[in-house]
């Protein structure tokens, strides 16, 4: 009998994971509830496009800033395609274009608003593990967060919360962009 409720409690915390976060919005006031998180967040607007993924990471420390799926550096693919032509590998530093491209980069904080945009999320971190430059299709609503609170306690946002991103789909275009 303890095995079999052991196992249902362990299936409903894997599910309540899994499913992504509980968002709620009021106004321009967004609400991100996980089980050890709650975040207030102003909406900033929405964000649609085709963007080339040329970094990544899964968010993982700080312990209170591990409601962030990950952690998606990119270049809008119009951008990227025209720096390509105009200066072939871009991403190498000694390359004239690499300064403009500097320039063009966005980092996102990216929260997936359920289980399927996080695992592509996951697949697309896993492509930037491999050097593999990955083109995905997005739409997200930027978010600015003004506050947290993790396992109860409140904390105090000092920065990084302007590029916070709820990813609604995420899609990958092509697995690897040549350059």
């Amino acid at each position: 009998m303890c095995l079999i409720l052991f196992i249902m409690a362990l299936s409903l915390s894997f599910l309540s994971c899994s499913q992504g976060p509980t968002i709620t919005q009021d106004g321009d006031i967004i609400t991100i509830s996980t089980v050890e998180h709650k975040l207030k967040a102003s909406k900033k607007g929405i964000s649609e496009g085709t963007f080339l993924v040329v970094g990544g990471d899964a968010m993982t420390f700080p312990e209170c800033m591990n409601y962030l799926d990950g952690k998606l550096v990119l270049i809008k693919l119009a951008e990227a395609e025209r720096l390509k032509t105009e200066h072939g590998n871009f991403l190498d530093r000694e390359n004239k274009g690499n300064r403009e491209f500097r320039r063009g980069v966005l980092t996102l904080n990216v929260i997936a608003r359920d289980s399927k945009a996080k695992k592509t999320v996951g697949k697309v971190l896993d492509m930037i593990k491999q050097d593999k430059r990955p083109v995905v299709r997005i739409s997200a609503t930027d978010i600015r967060v003004f506050e947290l609170t993790y396992k109860e306690t409140p904390y105090r946002l000092s920065g990084g919360t302007e590029n916070n991103s709820i990813i609604e789909t995420i899609e990958v275009e092509q697995k690897d962009y040549p350059l």
